[in-house]
């Protein structure tokens, strides 16, 4: 008895002197966490995983998370199959379950209070007597204590839903403060003395016996009527979803700790198969999307795949402990994991790795024979000259130069969209009006994706304009609307947690990193929406190819592609015009394709796209070899203003030097945002700006500042643009209802990240409706 009051009395002491057996299991749950919590492009997989086909998406993710709750609970029973110490005179586990409880990777294993029952029942007590059963603190802690981190799993999941609630709407459904509550009574509950109180406290309800299994029914059944009701709309639906993971983290505790003989069988023959079914399952998900990683791209949600590859590399993880422990070599998995960290260094650094170097084509154009700046200034000026000279002061010819935000889809659509709709407008805002377009990220690539259309329908080399002739399905009118409402993400995100991470260590196979893989997907979706065939790919041709030249009639407006240099942090651009010698301005920045040392080859147009928009970790910095590493042009300028501001100083120099044309013409800046300002920390989604920028600061730990503070300071950017360039027009994107089936109306959430749903793509078009009047002040309409 003494052992046992030595128990009661250190119990805090003996969970965490416990823990220390789960440390993997720990650290999945930290990472999970910090996944859901903390990352924003996670975050934002969160608020459309009801819009789509929830059918499919929800139950998946439900799968997962039940997976991963599961093996969290019951995983170390594979390395400590002994018994738990019990005090039970009835009940000899040494010598009835050694040999059955061996570990193994095709039995479930059931703990001592469940071994003890069923000899019970096969000595012909079918009463189940629980309260006979005794055991000490230790052996209490030792079986409770893995269900408990289970459960707190489900419950930081459920309450990664909330702050993300919190983040959109400006206020969370519950405080988190419950979830401190709950863990601290999950923790209190593992003294035995607590709990024996709590099971009396129980036992005097009424019909108490079979409470758990109304419970478990209770929460079932309305986990499956919410979802029910999702609507697909970025509110409610997301408030559903918590409700439904707070019940599943309930159902959960209740299996998991409850010993009525209905749950216990429902959990031996039902759950047991539903489980391994499930981990089967969710595990050759995994393997397929580390053998084909853009197999289940645009067939089940971003999400879903971000936590079946967190879930896989677990069991990987898990598979080689299990491995170490059959050996009687515990460390082993330990070893593996610091010499393949150690080996993915050493790889990294090896000049000769070639796999996440980028695809360099064929050119007949070098980068030197490109004309200078100043010489495409006076030719733009000049072709349009006549044009200019014909308005006056009060009608001014506009100039259009266009700096985009970074942001993903939601940045690649919405600046294509106003880009788009300026063109149906009136086609000659491409081939007279616009003079240069720059941008970053996400903005960068809808930048190129416009400018290769309207370059090629310039050439006559396609007649495919930027609208439907009648609405698309699903009502969608613009084209970029189709090619956007795709999920550019989950190819990214099963390579970086799959074939990636084998070829970071091994350095073995030869096949496509993440980054050329999204190229490919920006190519077919740009080809299939425009009706390109393979053989002409605009996307996948050289940088050079679609340029201004001196022989066209009238030359084409410039478009710059920007992107940060990792090795010393500059701006670097990629230019189809000679930057060099405008030393003042442009003359600045690294001209990344003359540093390209193979002469005959250099960047494709989709990898310029992918340079401009890698962005951690989803995808890879790019190496050009023999000049860099590139990564996200959000880094350094997240709109592309910095390029912006300095054609406009050269095209105002030019300008300057004739007088016929003064105060005939008009610089506009047009500025095509997606962002609130950064350190504001009010969502834009609720559309409300303090007049104190500093009002209601959220105060953050050490632990995160850091990272913060980059990525406040990279979205920070575009406000000093607007302060900076002169003449300026804002067109931000907003979140605006759509109408569905029947009379329902939603406003639909739109992430920031590589993937929008329908209903977010028509979002989006809906917001461009909002700011048409703004734009029709731009430019005349066509004549």
């Amino acid at each position: 008895m003494k052992k046992n009051a030595n128990g009661n009395r250190y119990w805090l002491l003996t969970i965490f002197t416990e823990l220390g057996n789960h440390a993997l299991s720990l650290f999945f749950i930290f990472l999970v966490f910090m996944l859901l919590w903390n990352v924003p492009q996670i975050n934002d997989l969160i608020l459309v995983i009801n819009q789509g086909n929830h059918w499919l998406n929800v139950p998946i993710f439900y799968a997962v998370l039940i997976v991963f709750a599961f093996l969290i609970s019951h995983i170390q029973n594979f390395f400590n199959p002994d018994a738990e110490e019990t005090d039970s005179v009835q009940f000899d586990v040494n010598s009835t379950f050694e040999e059955e409880e061996l570990p193994s990777l095709f039995r479930i294993s059931r703990d001592a209070k469940e071994r003890w029952l069923e000899e019970q029942h096969r000595q012909g007590d079918a009463t189940y007597l629980e309260n006979q059963f005794e055991e000490s603190q230790t052996g209490y802690i030792k079986r409770m204590l893995p269900k408990m981190l289970g459960t707190i799993f489900l419950l930081i999941a459920a309450f990664g839903v909330n702050e993300t609630y919190g983040a959109v709407h400006c206020e969370k459904i519950i405080s988190t403060w419950w979830l401190s509550g709950a863990v601290v009574l999950l923790v209190v509950s593992l003294n035995k003395n607590v709990a024996r109180i709590i099971r009396e406290v129980f036992s005097k309800i009424p019909k108490s016996k079979h409470l758990p299994l109304a419970l478990a029914i209770g929460c079932f059944l309305l986990i499956v009527l919410l979802g029910t009701m999702n609507e697909g709309d970025g509110t409610k639906d997301i408030a559903y979803l918590f409700i439904s993971m707070l019940l599943l983290s309930m159902l959960f505790l209740l299996i998991v700790t409850s010993y009525d003989p209905y749950i216990l069988w429902v959990k031996n023959v039902i759950g047991f198969r539903l489980i391994m079914f499930l981990l089967i399952f969710t595990f050759l998900l995994y393997l397929v999307l580390v053998a084909a990683p853009w197999v289940l791209s645009n067939r089940i949600s971003p999400l879903d795949i971000v936590m079946v590859c967190v879930l896989g590399f677990f069991l990987v993880v898990n598979v080689f402990k299990f491995i170490g422990y059959r050996l009687r070599f515990k460390p082993l998995y330990l070893i593996l994991i610091a010499v393949g960290v150690l080996v993915s260094v050493i790889t990294a650094n090896r000049g000769k790795n070639s796999h996440y170097e980028v695809p360099l084509v064929k050119t007949k154009f070098e980068a030197e024979d490109r004309m200078h700046l100043d010489i495409f200034i006076n030719r733009w000026v000049d072709d349009r000259r006549s044009l200019i000279a014909e308005h006056d002061s009060i009608n001014p010819f506009p100039i259009i130069l266009v700096s985009a935000e970074g942001g993903g889809s939601r940045a690649g659509l919405w600046s294509m969209l106003v880009q788009s709709y300026l063109y149906h407008r009136n086609p000659m805002y491409f081939d007279t009006y616009l003079f240069s377009i720059s941008g970053a990220s996400g903005g960068g690539v809808g930048n190129n994706m416009f400018y290769t259309q309207a370059y090629m329908k310039s050439e006559n080399k396609s007649s495919v304009g930027f609208t439907y002739g009648k609405s698309h399905k699903d009502s969608l009118k613009y084209r970029a609307s189709t090619i956007f409402n795709k999920d550019f993400l989950s190819t990214s995100v099963a390579s970086l947690l799959g074939r990636d991470l084998f070829k970071n260590v091994t350095n073995l196979g030869d096949f496509k990193d993440r980054g050329k893989l999204l190229e490919i997907e920006w190519e077919r979706a740009f080809n299939r929406v425009f009706k390109y065939d393979d053989s002409v790919n605009p996307l996948g041709q050289s940088y050079l190819e679609l340029r201004p030249k001196m022989e066209d009639g009238r030359i084409k407006p410039l478009l710059i592609t920007n992107t940060t240099h990792l090795q010393s942090g500059q701006r670097a651009v990629i230019s189809p015009v000679n930057p060099q010698l405008d030393t003042l301005n442009m003359g600045v920045f690294m001209d990344l394709l003359d540093s390209i040392p193979t002469r005959g080859k250099t960047l494709k147009r989709s990898t310029a796209m992918s340079l401009n928009a890698r962005f951690p970790y989803i995808s890879a910095v790019g190496k050009v070899r023999g000049v860099g590493q590139f990564a996200d042009a959000g880094y350094y300028d997240n709109i592309g203003g910095s390029v912006t501001y300095r054609l406009q100083k050269a095209l105002q120099k030019r300008l300057a030097e004739d007088d016929t044309l003064n105060g005939k013409f008009r610089i506009r800046n047009l500025i095509i945002t997606n962002y609130a300002p950064a350190w504001n920390e009010k969502s834009n989604f609720c559309d409300a700006d303090s007049d104190s920028p500093f009002e209601n600061i959220n105060y953050r730990s050490q632990l995160i500042a850091p990272a913060l503070t980059i990525w406040n300071a990279t979205f920070a950017h575009p406000i000093e643009m607007e302060r900076t360039l002169l003449d300026t027009m804002i067109v931000r994107s907003r979140r605006r209802p759509i109408g569905k089936s029947g009379e329902v109306v939603i406003t639909p959430v739109i992430p920031l990240g590589r993937f929008l749903s329908m209903d977010a793509a028509r979002s989006m078009e809906a917001s461009l409706d909002s700011v048409s009047k703004t734009l029709d002040n731009l430019i005349p309409s066509h004549k």
